[in-house]
């Protein structure tokens, strides 16, 4: 799994479908990307915003995360990411856009 921290520079944003609730500050990210079946997974773990994790769980729909990580990879969205638990574990049937 591929690990992202807001702490370490990485920029990390949780987006309801709606737009109506976005995440940005002190999130930490773990990503398990398995191309060749067409999916991805991970866990979104955060301190500050736990409820706003617990509430988008609760909501039952799609959300989006934009990674742009603090190194030499590039920017990515991950869409249609669904919550499989309220602590966080995630994953996303649709794929990866790059930007």
């Amino acid at each position: 799994m591929d690990r992202y921290d807001t702490a370490e520079g990485d920029e990390v944003r949780v987006e309801s479908e709606h737009g109506d609730r976005v995440v940005a500050e002190d999130l930490s990210l773990a990503v398990r990307r398995r191309p060749s079946e067409g999916w991805v997974d991970g866990v979104l773990t955060t301190s500050a915003h736990a409820d706003v994790v617990h509430e988008l769980f609760a909501l039952e729909e799609p959300f989006r995360i934009r990674l742009d990580p603090a190194g030499s990879e590039r920017p990515t969205t991950f869409e249609g990411c669904l919550f499989l638990s309220s602590s966080g574990k995630w994953t996303t049937p649709e794929g990866v856009r790059r930007r």
